[in-house]
């Protein structure tokens, strides 16, 4: 599925109030409350545990943030989905017409975390109503970069040979200077070959078993050193 996001400038005067340093600050503490939550479990070995403890912190924090917001994609486990059930109002404000769309991940890489491995993240997106593309939680197909690149430039269409000469360019550098983040290959046969068509263009590799949004935020740290994030997840 090909996905074409664009900024929105035209806010309300209630929702350019909300979505100011200190609102972005709630969606952090937001965040931040569903991963201390699951933190309890890690090395457990259970899954299930660790969702509902990551979904229900996740809950009890949005509903105390002054709006009103309707879930429209994220969980996709089923103890995950019952705490946060798309469709589902959440925010001081539940009870009144909702403001924003927010998509929910209490916990990506749930299997990390049950082993006590590093990556697992929790995360969530807001944008004003009807701005997020309600989709059903199936694998996408994904192209993540920072700052350093304009994706404006990039097409998902195309193959992973025209990707990293775009960004190559961009960079001024060789492809075999680039490092590309993907799922391992062992997530999917369509995922195996897309890594084969990336390990083809020179380009450097690094692979990870699972939390693609971990992956696709690396990509605006410059101290994690990857350039683009790519494939299916």
């Amino acid at each position: 599925m090909t996905v074409q996001l664009k900024q929105i400038h035209n806010l309300g005067s209630r929702q350019e109030a909300l979505i100011d340093r200190g609102f972005t600050l709630e969606m952090v503490r937001v965040t931040e409350a569903a991963a201390r939550a699951a933190a309890r479990e890690v090395g457990q070995q259970k899954a299930a545990n660790i969702e509902a403890a990551a979904a229900k912190a996740m809950l009890r924090a949005l509903n105390d943030v002054g709006f009103c917001a309707q879930i429209v994609t994220g969980c996709d486990g089923d103890t995950e989905s019952r705490s946060l059930p798309i469709g589902q109002l959440v925010g001081a404000f539940a009870h009144s017409t909702a403001e924003f769309d927010i998509a929910v991940e209490p916990i990506d890489g749930t299997g990390l975390a049950m082993k006590g491995m590093p990556d697992a993240i929790s995360a969530l997106a807001l944008g004003q109503r009807k701005s997020l593309l309600p989709v059903p939680n199936m694998p996408m197909l994904k192209l993540a970069a920072g700052r350093q690149l304009d994706l404006t430039k990039f097409d998902l269409l195309m193959q992973p040979k025209a990707i990293i000469a775009q960004a190559a360019e961009q960079l001024r550098s060789n492809p075999q200077e680039l490092v590309i983040a993907m799922l391992t290959p062992e997530s999917s046969p369509e995922q195996a070959a897309l890594v084969e068509k990336m390990q083809a263009t020179g380009a450097r590799i690094r692979l990870m078993s699972e939390a693609d949004i971990a992956g696709c935020v690396a990509t605006a740290l410059p101290r994690q050193k990857i350039d683009l994030f790519y494939g299916i997840g």
